[in-house]
Parts: structure tokens; sequence; C-alpha cells
């Protein structure tokens, strides 16, 4: 196997958990059914990531990614607002 390709896989991987645990607008991160919900972003993020884009670029450019109808709820909101399918 390409060394260089295998990086790139374990990286986009890294990407996705980091999506599902630390941005995770849709609260989904503790329903194991849903692992993939923010697969989309990821290559846009990697993208970002090897162009060296700055935190507050990768954040610009989930936010401006986003469906219209998501709200974005910082983890202090979540976690004082429970996601309807907590309930």
């Amino acid at each position: 196997m390409n060394p260089s390709a295998d990086r790139a896989r374990q990286i986009q991987r890294h990407i996705a958990d980091v999506l599902r645990r630390n941005w995770d607008p849709l609260s989904v991160a503790d329903h194991p059914e849903t692992s993939d919900e923010y697969d989309s972003y990821v290559g846009g993020v990697y993208r970002l990531l090897e162009t060296n884009a700055s935190a507050k670029q990768v954040a610009e450019h989930l936010v401006a990614s986003r469906p219209k109808g998501w709200a974005m709820r910082t983890p202090r909101q979540r976690r004082s607002c429970p996601s309807p399918r907590s309930s």
C-alpha cells in the first residue's frame, strides 16, 4: 500500500472523530448508528488543514458548509439544553 495514502486516510478518520466528538452540532455523538453523520465535511476540513488553515478558518468553513436549518450550539449549550433526541 501507498504510505502517503494510508496516512491521508488515517488523518481523515481522525478528522471525522474530532467532528463527532467536538463539533457535533446535531448532538449525535452518543448514537453509534449516526457515526457517519459528518463524513461529508471531512474532505473540506482535510483540504484546509493541508494548506495550514487556522482554527478560525476551519470553523468558518464548517459554519458556512452546514445546512441552513442546523442550529450551532456550543458544548456548554448542549449540556444545559439537551437535544430532542436525548430527552
